[in-house]
Protein backbone atom coordinates (compact mmCIF):
# COMPACT_ATOMS: atom_id res chain seq x y z
CA UNK A 1 0.00 0.00 0.00
CA UNK A 2 1.34 3.37 -0.50
CA UNK A 3 0.84 7.40 -1.54
CA UNK A 4 2.94 8.15 -4.07
CA UNK A 5 3.64 11.29 -5.88
CA UNK A 6 3.94 13.83 -7.31
CA UNK A 7 4.98 12.49 -10.75
CA UNK A 8 5.47 14.17 -13.81
CA UNK A 9 4.89 12.65 -16.82
CA UNK A 10 3.04 12.23 -20.10
CA UNK A 11 -0.64 11.47 -19.60
CA UNK A 12 -0.32 7.66 -21.58
CA UNK A 13 2.38 7.01 -19.25
CA UNK A 14 0.90 8.15 -16.51
CA UNK A 15 -2.13 5.55 -16.90
CA UNK A 16 0.32 2.68 -17.98
CA UNK A 17 2.04 3.46 -14.29
CA UNK A 18 -1.19 3.50 -12.44
CA UNK A 19 -1.88 0.19 -14.22
CA UNK A 20 1.51 -1.03 -12.95
CA UNK A 21 1.39 0.33 -9.34
CA UNK A 22 -2.46 -1.45 -9.21
CA UNK A 23 -1.01 -4.69 -10.21
CA UNK A 24 1.65 -4.77 -7.73
CA UNK A 25 -0.78 -5.14 -5.38
CA UNK A 26 -1.12 -9.07 -3.61
CA UNK A 27 -4.64 -9.46 -4.59
CA UNK A 28 -4.86 -7.77 -7.27
CA UNK A 29 -4.22 -8.99 -10.71
CA UNK A 30 -4.31 -7.83 -14.27
CA UNK A 31 -7.27 -10.12 -16.27
CA UNK A 32 -7.07 -8.80 -19.66
CA UNK A 33 -4.92 -5.88 -21.30
CA UNK A 34 -4.98 -4.67 -24.97
CA UNK A 35 -2.28 -1.83 -26.13
CA UNK A 36 -2.35 -0.24 -29.81
CA UNK A 37 1.53 0.49 -29.53
CA UNK A 38 3.71 0.23 -26.71
CA UNK A 39 2.40 -0.60 -23.20
CA UNK A 40 4.75 1.34 -20.81
CA UNK A 41 1.79 4.69 -22.63
CA UNK A 42 -1.16 4.32 -22.96
CA UNK A 43 -2.66 5.35 -26.34
CA UNK A 44 -6.53 5.53 -27.41
CA UNK A 45 -8.61 2.31 -27.09
CA UNK A 46 -6.05 0.84 -24.79
CA UNK A 47 -7.43 -0.93 -21.76
CA UNK A 48 -6.46 -2.93 -18.90
CA UNK A 49 -9.20 -4.98 -16.89
CA UNK A 50 -7.98 -6.15 -13.36
CA UNK A 51 -9.80 -8.37 -10.93
CA UNK A 52 -10.15 -7.31 -7.25
CA UNK A 53 -9.35 -9.31 -3.87
CA UNK A 54 -13.21 -10.09 -4.25
CA UNK A 55 -13.79 -10.95 -7.77
CA UNK A 56 -15.36 -7.99 -9.22
CA UNK A 57 -13.76 -6.98 -12.68
CA UNK A 58 -12.83 -3.10 -13.22
CA UNK A 59 -12.00 -1.77 -16.66
CA UNK A 60 -10.03 1.49 -17.18
CA UNK A 61 -9.81 2.27 -21.03
CA UNK A 62 -8.85 5.47 -22.57
CA UNK A 63 -11.20 6.62 -25.31
CA UNK A 64 -11.06 7.65 -29.11
CA UNK A 65 -11.15 11.16 -27.43
CA UNK A 66 -8.53 10.51 -24.56
CA UNK A 67 -11.04 10.10 -21.78
CA UNK A 68 -10.48 7.42 -19.12
CA UNK A 69 -13.47 5.41 -18.91
CA UNK A 70 -14.00 3.48 -15.66
CA UNK A 71 -16.45 0.30 -15.48
CA UNK A 72 -17.07 -2.64 -13.05
CA UNK A 73 -18.97 -5.96 -13.22
CA UNK A 74 -18.68 -9.52 -11.95
CA UNK A 75 -17.50 -10.73 -15.40
CA UNK A 76 -15.36 -9.99 -18.01
CA UNK A 77 -15.21 -12.08 -20.77
CA UNK A 78 -11.55 -12.44 -21.58
CA UNK A 79 -11.38 -14.87 -24.67
CA UNK A 80 -14.47 -12.57 -26.40
CA UNK A 81 -12.67 -9.03 -24.95
CA UNK A 82 -16.24 -7.99 -23.53
CA UNK A 83 -18.42 -7.81 -20.84
CA UNK A 84 -19.91 -10.73 -19.55
CA UNK A 85 -21.87 -9.56 -16.86
CA UNK A 86 -21.56 -5.58 -16.05
CA UNK A 87 -22.85 -3.08 -13.77
CA UNK A 88 -24.78 -0.37 -15.74
CA UNK A 89 -22.86 2.58 -14.59
CA UNK A 90 -19.79 3.79 -16.64
CA UNK A 91 -18.33 7.72 -16.67
CA UNK A 92 -15.39 9.01 -18.47
CA UNK A 93 -13.52 11.89 -18.04
CA UNK A 94 -10.10 13.66 -18.86
CA UNK A 95 -7.99 16.38 -17.69
CA UNK A 96 -8.72 18.93 -19.83
CA UNK A 97 -11.14 21.57 -20.67
CA UNK A 98 -12.83 20.02 -23.60
CA UNK A 99 -14.89 22.99 -24.71
CA UNK A 100 -15.57 23.25 -28.39
CA UNK A 101 -14.22 19.32 -28.99
CA UNK A 102 -10.82 20.29 -28.34
CA UNK A 103 -9.25 16.82 -28.75
CA UNK A 104 -7.44 15.79 -25.40
CA UNK A 105 -4.02 14.36 -26.35
CA UNK A 106 -2.17 11.13 -24.46
CA UNK A 107 1.07 12.96 -24.92
CA UNK A 108 0.40 16.00 -22.91
CA UNK A 109 2.51 16.69 -19.60
CA UNK A 110 0.58 15.34 -16.38
CA UNK A 111 1.26 15.58 -12.71
CA UNK A 112 -0.29 13.04 -10.82
CA UNK A 113 -0.77 11.39 -7.48
CA UNK A 114 -1.80 7.62 -6.45
CA UNK A 115 -3.18 6.20 -3.60
CA UNK A 116 -3.47 1.97 -4.00
CA UNK A 117 -4.03 -0.19 -1.23
CA UNK A 118 -5.02 -3.72 -0.75
CA UNK A 119 -8.03 -4.63 0.92
CA UNK A 120 -9.57 -0.35 -0.24
CA UNK A 121 -8.69 -0.03 -3.76
CA UNK A 122 -7.27 2.63 -5.39
CA UNK A 123 -7.53 6.37 -6.11
CA UNK A 124 -5.84 8.96 -8.13
CA UNK A 125 -5.58 12.48 -8.89
CA UNK A 126 -3.83 14.22 -12.11
CA UNK A 127 -3.43 17.41 -13.89
CA UNK A 128 -2.77 18.57 -16.98
CA UNK A 129 0.42 20.78 -17.07
CA UNK A 130 0.64 22.48 -20.72
CA UNK A 131 -0.07 26.03 -19.76
CA UNK A 132 -1.89 26.73 -22.94
CA UNK A 133 -5.38 27.81 -21.01
CA UNK A 134 -6.73 24.02 -21.73
CA UNK A 135 -5.26 22.64 -18.16
CA UNK A 136 -7.85 21.03 -16.08
CA UNK A 137 -7.27 17.80 -13.13
CA UNK A 138 -9.33 14.80 -12.97
CA UNK A 139 -9.88 12.23 -9.69
CA UNK A 140 -10.65 8.99 -10.08
CA UNK A 141 -11.05 5.70 -7.78
CA UNK A 142 -12.65 2.59 -7.16
CA UNK A 143 -13.45 1.73 -3.47
CA UNK A 144 -13.92 -1.46 -1.97
CA UNK A 145 -17.25 -1.32 0.70
CA UNK A 146 -17.22 -2.11 3.87
CA UNK A 147 -20.47 -3.92 3.82
CA UNK A 148 -23.00 -2.93 6.79
CA UNK A 149 -25.16 -6.08 5.71
CA UNK A 150 -24.62 -8.75 3.57
CA UNK A 151 -27.08 -7.85 -0.06
CA UNK A 152 -25.59 -10.70 -1.96
CA UNK A 153 -28.94 -11.95 -1.74
CA UNK A 154 -31.17 -9.17 -2.34
CA UNK A 155 -33.50 -8.60 -4.81
CA UNK A 156 -31.97 -5.43 -5.84
CA UNK A 157 -28.27 -6.50 -6.63
CA UNK A 158 -25.43 -3.98 -5.43
CA UNK A 159 -22.25 -3.64 -5.70
CA UNK A 160 -19.42 -4.04 -3.30
CA UNK A 161 -17.76 -1.21 -4.65
CA UNK A 162 -18.18 2.36 -5.55
CA UNK A 163 -16.57 4.78 -7.68
CA UNK A 164 -14.74 8.41 -7.82
CA UNK A 165 -15.09 10.17 -11.08
CA UNK A 166 -14.44 14.19 -11.21
CA UNK A 167 -13.11 15.97 -14.17
CA UNK A 168 -14.31 17.25 -17.81
CA UNK A 169 -15.69 15.59 -20.75
CA UNK A 170 -15.29 16.84 -24.34
CA UNK A 171 -18.37 18.20 -26.02
CA UNK A 172 -19.71 21.18 -27.03
CA UNK A 173 -19.75 22.71 -23.79
CA UNK A 174 -16.94 21.61 -21.93
CA UNK A 175 -19.24 19.52 -19.84
CA UNK A 176 -17.99 18.36 -16.07
CA UNK A 177 -18.31 15.09 -14.96
CA UNK A 178 -19.03 15.09 -11.00
CA UNK A 179 -19.68 11.73 -9.64
CA UNK A 180 -18.34 11.62 -5.66
CA UNK A 181 -19.90 8.46 -4.96
CA UNK A 182 -22.16 6.26 -7.59
CA UNK A 183 -21.89 2.45 -8.72
CA UNK A 184 -24.41 -0.02 -8.62
CA UNK A 185 -26.92 -2.08 -10.99
CA UNK A 186 -29.61 0.29 -12.17
CA UNK A 187 -28.12 3.67 -11.11
CA UNK A 188 -26.22 6.14 -9.27
CA UNK A 189 -26.94 5.87 -5.12
CA UNK A 190 -28.64 8.75 -3.72
CA UNK A 191 -28.63 9.86 -0.20
CA UNK A 192 -25.33 8.96 0.26
CA UNK A 193 -23.54 10.16 3.27
CA UNK A 194 -20.32 11.56 2.13
CA UNK A 195 -16.82 11.59 4.26
CA UNK A 196 -15.56 15.39 4.69
CA UNK A 197 -12.80 16.91 6.28
CA UNK A 198 -11.63 20.41 6.28
CA UNK A 199 -7.39 21.82 6.80
CA UNK A 200 -6.75 22.83 10.41
CA UNK A 201 -7.41 26.51 11.21
CA UNK A 202 -4.49 26.79 13.79
CA UNK A 203 -0.98 24.67 13.08
CA UNK A 204 -1.55 23.93 16.74
CA UNK A 205 -5.04 22.44 16.53
CA UNK A 206 -4.78 18.41 15.83
CA UNK A 207 -8.47 17.92 17.18
CA UNK A 208 -10.30 19.97 13.81
CA UNK A 209 -13.57 18.23 12.91
CA UNK A 210 -13.32 15.56 10.50
CA UNK A 211 -15.71 12.90 9.48
CA UNK A 212 -13.59 10.47 7.89
CA UNK A 213 -15.88 7.88 6.59
CA UNK A 214 -18.52 7.74 3.74
CA UNK A 215 -21.32 6.08 4.44
CA UNK A 216 -22.59 4.36 1.03
CA UNK A 217 -26.49 4.71 -0.15
CA UNK A 218 -28.29 1.53 -1.88
CA UNK A 219 -28.83 3.04 -5.61
CA UNK A 220 -32.68 1.64 -5.13
CA UNK A 221 -33.77 2.54 -1.69
CA UNK A 222 -32.55 6.38 -0.74
CA UNK A 223 -32.38 5.22 2.71
CA UNK A 224 -30.88 1.90 3.55
CA UNK A 225 -27.19 2.34 3.83
CA UNK A 226 -25.03 -0.87 2.69
CA UNK A 227 -21.80 -0.04 3.37
CA UNK A 228 -18.84 2.58 4.15
CA UNK A 229 -15.09 3.36 2.79
CA UNK A 230 -12.89 5.86 3.50
CA UNK A 231 -10.40 6.02 0.28
CA UNK A 232 -11.89 9.70 0.29
CA UNK A 233 -13.46 12.84 1.12
CA UNK A 234 -15.29 16.00 0.36
CA UNK A 235 -13.70 18.58 0.81
CA UNK A 236 -15.89 21.70 2.46
CA UNK A 237 -13.92 24.01 4.17
CA UNK A 238 -13.82 26.46 0.42
CA UNK A 239 -11.63 29.40 0.24
CA UNK A 240 -10.28 28.07 3.66
CA UNK A 241 -8.08 25.22 2.00
CA UNK A 242 -5.41 25.63 -0.88
CA UNK A 243 -4.69 22.98 -3.37
CA UNK A 244 -2.32 20.33 -1.54
CA UNK A 245 -2.88 21.00 1.74
CA UNK A 246 -3.61 18.26 3.85
CA UNK A 247 -6.23 16.88 6.66
CA UNK A 248 -4.44 15.70 10.10
CA UNK A 249 -5.94 13.63 12.38
CA UNK A 250 -3.61 13.58 15.75
CA UNK A 251 -0.77 15.33 14.23
CA UNK A 252 -0.94 12.61 11.34
CA UNK A 253 -1.65 13.56 7.63
CA UNK A 254 -4.75 11.77 6.90
CA UNK A 255 -5.94 13.07 3.61
CA UNK A 256 -4.67 15.23 0.36
CA UNK A 257 -6.63 18.06 -0.78
CA UNK A 258 -6.89 18.23 -4.58
CA UNK A 259 -8.66 21.47 -6.20
CA UNK A 260 -6.69 22.64 -9.17
CA UNK A 261 -8.69 21.84 -12.14
CA UNK A 262 -11.43 20.16 -10.40
CA UNK A 263 -15.03 20.88 -10.36
CA UNK A 264 -15.74 19.48 -7.07
CA UNK A 265 -12.74 19.48 -4.78
CA UNK A 266 -11.64 16.35 -3.46
CA UNK A 267 -9.25 14.52 -0.51
CA UNK A 268 -7.62 11.46 -1.18
CA UNK A 269 -6.10 9.48 1.42
CA UNK A 270 -2.58 8.68 2.37
CA UNK A 271 -1.85 5.88 3.77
Amino acid sequence: MAFDGPFNTTYGEALAQIRDKISSLSNWSIKDESYSNDSTAFTDNDYVVFTTPEGTDVKLETTHEAHVSLQHGPNWDSENTQWGDQYSNSWEAMPQDGDNYSDGNLSDQVRWWLEYVDGKGFAFYMSREEGDGKDRGMAMGFAELSRLWDYSTAQVRESKYTALVVGYRESEYGDQTDVINGTFEGGESSGTHHGKGEVNADGNNDNYPMVETTLQASSKYEDALIGEHDLWIKDHSGDRSAHLDTVTDGGADQYTIFKEGLPTPVGIRMD
